[in-house]
């Protein structure tokens, strides 16, 4: 029996769903991995035992924070590449989906959209309707920093603070050499 492309591009969906899931699983352990060693790392650097390896820290810190900006800027990467080819199966699907809802007599929602979407409108349960979705202090949604992008801030940060420990370390060193 011939498989239909409708079957095909909903196993295909599926298929992209779930290794963006799988993805931003494994992006957020590397994140919790890198933000745990860094501060502890750095948070070590700070000790006054330290003072004959602070060199080697701050080399090995700095280090670290290129190493995580570089997975970091991959791994966003890789989640804007996932989203958009679930974006594009979604929308070849768009015919056959208003066909079956119409089939049902449903009409496809404006706010229906595919998985990692972001818009600005959802569903209100209480009310029926499709609403803006409420922004407060609980529920907030950056324009200028994603989620997905705060691996690469936090690696930047770290690198800033490596550079600038490193330098008090060498003005330290000369202060005490003169």
């Amino acid at each position: 029996m011939a498989t239909s492309a409708t079957d095909l591009l909903n196993t295909d969906y599926k298929l992209k769903i779930d290794y963006l899931t799988a993805h931003l699983g494994r992006m957020w352990t590397r994140f919790n991995f890198f933000l745990v060693i860094s501060a502890t790392l750095f948070g070590y650097s700070l000790g006054k035992d330290n003072s004959l390896y602070l060199g080697l820290l701050v080399l090995f810190g700095l280090l670290l924070s290129l190493l995580w900006y570089h997975f970091a800027a991959t791994d966003n990467y890789l989640v804007s590449a996932y989203r958009s080819q679930v974006a594009l199966v979604f929308a070849m699907l768009e015919k056959s989906r208003t066909a079956a809802f119409a089939q049902d007599g449903l009409l496809v929602p404006d706010c229906y959209s595919h998985v990692g979407s972001i818009g600005r409108d959802g569903y209100n349960a209480r009310t029926g309707r499709v609403e803006p979705i409420a922004r407060n202090f609980w529920q907030r949604r950056s324009e200028t920093v994603s989620a997905t992008e705060l691996g690469v801030v936090f690696a930047c940060l770290f690198a800033l603070l490596w550079l600038a420990r490193g330098a008090l370390w060498l003005q330290q060193l000369f202060q005490t050499g003169a």
